[in-house]
């Protein structure tokens, strides 16, 4: 995401969505018009690392106000319509027309079946609203033995490993309430019922790598389904990296949440994965600020990220991040979603929830401390 390139947020926005001090700055131009010239833009923090503003972008005015309409509508008919029987999610994709030079915004909702379709509106406010018949996303921890990378000195992205139930895949270095910790998916700990993310509690808190007990999750996080991991006590040597195996940059922050409004808004901007079963796979955004129903109503995981990047079993606990590349150092990766589970209707699209709530509700933050990059 490039200075030269539009997305859209207020000061306002900034400082109450991300935390993150910004100054909005208006264009200079003629009255608003559907073309990116004369538009009245304003600069949106797009990238961070905690507090810190490390990206930014200049977007449409009237763009970043209909994200906003799109916002309330989407909350409107969560709240409307959220816990109605056949109703699987409702989130935010981009339409088809485009204002400036992002996309604008439409809610979708996830039904069972075309019938709970017929109670949902087609636009609310002016903005469009469409529904789409969606299988159950399915978990994507898997139940195999071969998965884990050997002789382990540092933790890194993409690895794999295993609980008694599922291996999976550690996500990347985060910070939380002041120690380190790796990020992974929480149903891992729960077991293999395909709605083991909706489970009030955990069955187990320790981790394997090649058959080896390596540490314990002591924290986790179900409404997020997300883990943090440590080594035990008996791999205290063993350290954690920022780097994500076979990637040449380092974890340095988060997408924020006008950056995955950015990021929805123009599909030309690349994301990518790397999964211990997949291995590297890279798409783009497609849907934004989800509320995943959980079957048995235990629990809804909110605000999850749709994206391209392919999802398999054994991919769980990964990570999706942007990539901003470095001509002196090394390239700039920035967490845009936990990888939690796929979407089971062909496509294999990953979802999971954002870098940005993780900030915004726990204060998990990414990479180390400090930091020294360029």
């Amino acid at each position: 995401m490039n200075d030269d390139q539009n997305a859209g947020v207020s000061r306002r926005d900034v400082l109450e969505q991300t935390g993150v001090a910004a100054t909005a700055i208006a264009g200079v131009g003629t009255a608003p018009a559907v073309a990116a010239l004369g538009e009245r833009k304003t600069t949106i923090t797009t990238l961070a690392q905690r507090d810190e503003a490390r990206g930014t972008e200049r977007v449409s005015k009237r763009w970043l106000q209909q994200t906003k309409r799109a916002t309330r509508v989407k909350e409107q008919l969560t709240n409307a319509h959220g816990n109605s029987e056949g109703i699987r999610s409702i989130g935010i994709v981009s339409a088809d027309r485009t204002i400036g030079d992002l996309r604008a915004e439409a809610v979708s909702v996830g039904v069972t079946d075309s019938a709970h379709a017929q109670s949902i509106p087609s636009s609310v406010d002016g903005v469009p609203v469409v529904t789409e018949v969606v299988d159950n996303s399915q978990l994507t921890g898997e139940c195999s033995d071969d998965l884990c990378v050997e002789n382990v000195d540092n933790l890194k992205g993409g690895m794999g490993f295993e609980t008694d139930y599922l291996n999976g895949t550690i996500g990347c270095r985060v910070q939380y309430n002041g120690s380190e910790y790796m990020l992974s998916a929480r149903h891992m700990f729960v077991g293999t019922d395909d709605n083991a993310y909706c489970k009030s509690s955990t069955n187990t808190s320790i981790w394997d790598m090649n058959n080896e007990t390596i540490g314990i999750a002591p924290e986790d996080f179900q409404e997020k389904d997300a883990a943090l991991l440590q080594p035990d006590s008996h791999h205290d040597y063993i350290g954690y990296s920022d780097q994500i195996v076979y990637e040449s940059g380092r974890v340095v922050g988060r997408v924020t949440k006008d950056g995955l409004k950015y990021l929805n808004g123009k599909k030309s901007e690349t994301v990518h994965k790397q999964g211990n079963s997949t291995g590297y796979s890279s798409g783009y955004v497609k849907e934004i600020q989800t509320t995943e129903e959980c079957l048995n109503a235990i629990q809804n995981i909110k605000n999850t990220v749709r994206s391209t990047p392919r999802q398999e079993k054994g991919d769980s606990g990964s990570v999706v991040y942007y990539k901003e590349s470095q001509s002196s150092s090394d390239d700039h990766l920035y967490v845009v979603n936990l990888a939690s589970f796929g979407i089971d209707d062909g496509t294999n699209d990953t979802k999971g929830s954002s870098a940005s709530i993780l900030y915004k509700d726990h204060g998990i933050w990414y990479s180390g401390e400090p930091y020294e990059g360029n």
